[in-house]
């Protein structure tokens, strides 16, 4: 394993010790320099998607006549702010404004020139709240260690996901929805042509997400427009299911929307003329997700593998060992355990509470976790059966385990999102953690595995990658290892719930 620097707190205008500059279509950067980093924060990529153009695919920027500051993050996109919720704390959550002029990027790139390798990043939130501005994405250690890091927002929620008939037909290919799709496909069009003035090469770019951001991902393989844009690609906690639970269907999603714009002055005229505040508040508002509208997105992420429409890109994909108990049957009690996997799994739920009983309030607790973790093994494993059949590139899959430590709420364990600190070197930024010497040993290992694929597409030993069937895992947990994860019973049932059409 190679050397690794002590973590940076992170970048803030108060530690800058010098400016730097360059040159770009969105204008001349005035960033700063901390150590061997160098900053660029609030880059515009698109005009603001505004007035007339909100609902329509990112324009280009307008270049900036004068030197334009990127010393501090720009706005999150529309969103409500609720700073934080357990098991998410502030380095997890938005801490800034938000705004519909949001499409901007934030770069960490290494003071040393060269052709770095380039990682940009798409944050989670459901595809409803979350910015490039939280601190756990601060991509400081990646850049000390010869990454260049893009953070990009997108449009969130009945901003980025509208989906109407009126819309398809003032789009030019008859599409509607997928704005905050189109706003990622336009960041990375933007990196392809300017990150050399950063020192970063183009042909190594490498996309990654988390949560709704590793959806994100698996919507950039699968859509013929982000093809050549990226040569690489991360999803954590996301890896796609069949079908795609966070794809609405096109007919679906503009009934919705035609019911919404009926109830909200009957065109988009209206619609356009509604304050975002009014807009975001509205109760009625219809699916925000992303939609396979046939120009951005073509067909269901998963569903591509099984076509050449996708991109054929080395892939690192996984999960956290507590996180998808709201998957699978679930309930505070063992009756609302068994009743909840009636309802969800019908006629499986018997094989399933044979596998995961729920005899008493103990057992069901144990079952809930144990299913979740399975299930999420499973998914995983059929995304990498699935991409090694049909693609030339390598899946490395990986099981996050690591508990972290937190006297306060040991409850929530390995939790969803609860790698983002290891991963960007951030733990320095989480402050009600209790981490220690392991777990600064873990992140060596997970910042060192992304550095390596960024540069190389291969994370490196000791990780392996999958193989036919899926599999093995490569676990983070309190010392590396690697592991099947899934016995046979169990991998059978969820395999054949999963695969099911």
């Amino acid at each position: 394993m190679r050397l690794f620097a002590a973590f940076l707190v992170g970048l803030s205008v108060s530690v800058c010790v010098a400016q730097t500059a360059v040159k770009t279509e969105s204008g001349d950067l005035a960033g700063v320099r901390s150590g061997n980093v160098r900053a660029f924060l609030g880059v515009p990529f698109a005009a603001p998607p505004v007035g007339d153009l909100r609902w329509k695919a990112p324009r280009p920027v307008v270049r900036s006549a004068t030197l334009l500051p990127a010393d501090k993050p720009g706005s999150a996109c529309m969103q409500v702010l609720s700073r934080s919720r357990l098991p998410w704390t502030e380095a997890f959550m938005v801490q800034n404004n938000a705004s519909e002029d949001c499409l901007s990027v934030n770069i960490w790139a290494p003071a040393k020139g060269g052709r770095h390798a380039v990682l940009v990043f798409f944050h989670g939130g459901g595809f409803n709240e979350g910015s490039n501005s939280v601190a756990g994405y601060d991509g400081t250690t990646l850049a000390e260690h010869g990454v260049i890091v893009v953070d990009a927002n997108y449009r969130l929620g009945v901003f980025g996901y509208l989906a109407t008939t009126a819309l398809a037909a003032e789009s030019g290919h008859d599409s509607a929805g997928n704005y905050g799709l189109a706003d990622q496909i336009a960041a990375l069009g933007w990196v392809q042509r300017n990150i050399a003035a950063f020192g970063g090469d183009p042909s190594r770019v490498t996309i990654a997400g988390q949560s709704a951001g590793a959806q994100s991902v698996a919507q950039l393989i699968a859509s013929p427009r982000a093809k050549g844009l990226f040569a690489r690609a991360i999803m954590n906690s996301g890896p796609p299911v069949w079908p795609a639970t966070s794809i609405t269907p096109l007919p679906e999603a503009e009934a919705a929307g035609d019911r919404f714009t009926h109830a909200h002055g009957g065109s988009l005229a209206a619609l356009r003329a509604m304050s975002a505040e009014d807009l975001m508040n509205a109760k009625d508002t219809p699916p925000r997700r992303p939609v396979v509208d046939g120009w951005w997105l073509t067909e269901e992420p998963g569903d591509d593998l099984r076509s050449p429409v996708g991109s054929d890109v080395p892939v690192i994909a996984g999960w956290n060992g507590d996180e998808g108990g709201t998957t699978v049957p679930n309930g505070k009690t063992a009756e609302a355990y068994r009743a909840d996997a009636e309802k969800k799994l019908g006629a499986d739920a018997a094989r399933f509470l044979k596998l995961y009983p729920g005899n008493d309030d103990a057992q069901a607790a144990k079952s809930q976790v144990a299913a979740g973790r399975d299930r999420n093994y499973a998914v995983a494993a059929l995304y990498a059966d699935a991409y090694v059949r049909r693609r030339t590139s390598e899946v490395f899959l990986y099981d996050f385990s690591r508990v972290p430590p937190w006297k306060a709420h040991p409850e929530f364990g390995a939790h969803h999102t609860a790698e983002i600190p290891y991963f960007f070197g951030t733990l320095d930024r989480v402050k009600d953690r209790d981490y220690d010497a392991t777990d600064r040993a873990v992140s060596r290992e997970a910042v060192m595995a992304w550095v390596h694929f960024a540069e190389t597409g291969t994370p490196g030993p000791p990780w392996i990658p999958a193989r036919n069937g899926g599999g093995p895992f490569n676990v983070l947990g309190d010392t590396f290892k690697v592991e099947s994860k899934l016995d046979s019973l169990r991998a059978t049932f969820w395999k054949s719930v999963l695969s099911r059409p």
